[in-house]
């Protein structure tokens, strides 16, 4: 039934290239097996724990499957499965020739026929099965956010996408609620995209979730806001270099401004209660005050959520455009000594706000872009570039670190520098009428 299944499948393929196959199609589970002959040892049962301790190297193992099985012969044995390796004869392995040896030819070699089932089978072994032998790559990198699986499928992979996801989910379940395929690209305002369910529950609400992420917990919309999981390295070493920065200072309060905010991965970390494990609340000379915004309301809504959830302290939300609150957060407080860009299509272009900068102090800004990797060889200048030609003056030094790897031409950056004094002499931002309406009819919260 399984070659029946996956061969009128590939000639479906060839006559349809948009049409899916739906999971009446998907090979059966009871009969999507395989048997496989290994290596294996019979010996004495009162010597299977110093057995599985002797040849813990070379014995078989299966996540869910047993490596120790009853002796169908006799009762007082044990058979120790061994791992099988087409190179080399595992009874010829050292560890097995010793332990063969202070046995006294008590434990008898011996091959045991093994059944592997679907249940047994990884979720990568699985789609090497189920999709054409000819696919160049498995697709079983995926990002788990909460309940969630998204997985961004190639177009050849389309057809295979019900099949992909019933795979995922029966692998990852009870964890995993849904599996999601990413439908085009980040192309809106809120940096949200399309996606559809193709597995499991898509029921009213199937795209809330919960997130863990640095002691703090993060509700959130998948749908509705942007969330990369892939991202909580580079969450963590910020807010651990603006932690360290602010101890270090020994300034009574550290003021942040977090422009491209979202639902708090640096905000909240940054003023949560729970400070590293520590539930008590930090001490004042590393307390750190963070003005966080997002131009989204959705965003705006869980970073609100999400700072109660947490039991901030100091954390001001606002729900407005970047550009205007740079300008307007310097009518309102002293300082400003750390600024935080995350918005990496267009966080450069934003620098435009800081010119005619008015506060004593120039924070350290911390700027989150897309750059080619080929601007490696001149230490990423057309990522300084992009920063200096929205400030209009030069940047005198500035650190780079590479976020990730987004694709084979791409780099995520995160460029942090001292706001240059210069900027304060490069005339002001005239921003449109309709940005100032448009941010009068937004929220702010305390």
């Amino acid at each position: 039934m399984y070659e029946k299944s996956i061969s009128e499948s590939h000639d479906k393929q060839e006559s349809d290239q948009q049409s899916c196959y739906p999971l009446d199609a998907f090979p059966s589970v009871k009969t999507l097996e395989e048997t496989s002959d290994f290596p294996a040892l019979s010996i004495p049962a009162k010597k299977t724990a110093e057995a599985r301790r002797l040849l813990s190297s070379v014995l078989f193992y299966r996540p869910k499957m047993k490596t120790v099985l009853e002796d169908p012969e006799d009762s007082r044995r044990r058979i120790l499965l061994l791992q099988k390796n087409s190179n080399k004869n595992v009874f010829e392995h050292e560890v097995v020739q010793s332990f063969l040896a202070d046995t006294n030819n008590d434990a008898r070699q011996l091959v045991r026929t093994v059944r592997i089932t679907y249940d047994d089978l990884d979720a990568d072994e699985l789609l090497r099965k189920i999709l054409p032998p000819d696919t160049k790559e498995i697709p079983s990198a995926f990002e788990t956010v909460g309940s969630l699986i998204h997985i961004n499928l190639r177009e050849e992979l389309l057809p295979y996408k019900y099949w992909i996801g019933k795979v995922l989910l029966d692998k990852h379940h009870p964890r995993i609620k849904t599996v999601v395929n990413k439908v085009g690209t980040i192309e809106t305002e809120y940096r949200t995209f399309g996606m559809e369910v193709i597995a499991g529950s898509s029921a009213k609400g199937w795209s809330e979730v919960t997130v863990k992420e640095e002691n703090c917990t993060f509700q959130l919309d998948f749908q509705t806001v942007y969330w990369n999981s892939r991202l909580g390295g580079e969450h963590r070493r910020l807010v651990n270099v603006i932690r360290k920065e602010a101890k270090e200072s020994q300034r009574e309060t550290t003021t942040v401004l977090d422009l491209m905010a979202g639902v708090g991965p640096f905000a909240v970390p940054l003023t949560a209660r729970s400070h590293q494990g520590n539930k008590s609340k930090a001490p004042s000379h590393v307390s750190i005050r963070v003005f966080a915004n997002d131009l989204n309301p959705e965003s705006f809504r869980y970073l609100q959520i999400n700072a109660s959830d947490n039991k901030c302290e100091n954390l001001v939300c606002y729900n407005t455009d970047a550009r205007l609150l740079v300008q307007e957060i310097q009518n309102q407080i002293e300082q400003v000594d750390h600024v935080i860009m995350n918005l990496p299509a267009s966080a450069p272009e934003f620098l435009d706000a800081f010119r005619g900068w008015k506060l004593s102090k120039c924070p350290v800004v911390h700027v989150h872009c897309f750059c080619p990797k080929s601007s490696e060889s001149d230490d990423h200048q057309e990522a300084i570039l992009r920063c200096e030609e929205a400030l209009r003056c030069t940047i005198q030094e500035a650190d780079i670190h590479i976020v990730r790897d987004v694709s084979p031409t791409k780099n995520m950056l995160c460029v942090s520098f001292h706001l240059p004094e210069a900027v304060r002499t490069v005339p002001p931002l005239d921003l449109p009428a309709e940005v100032t309406e448009s941010a009068n009819k937004k929220a702010r919260v305390e």
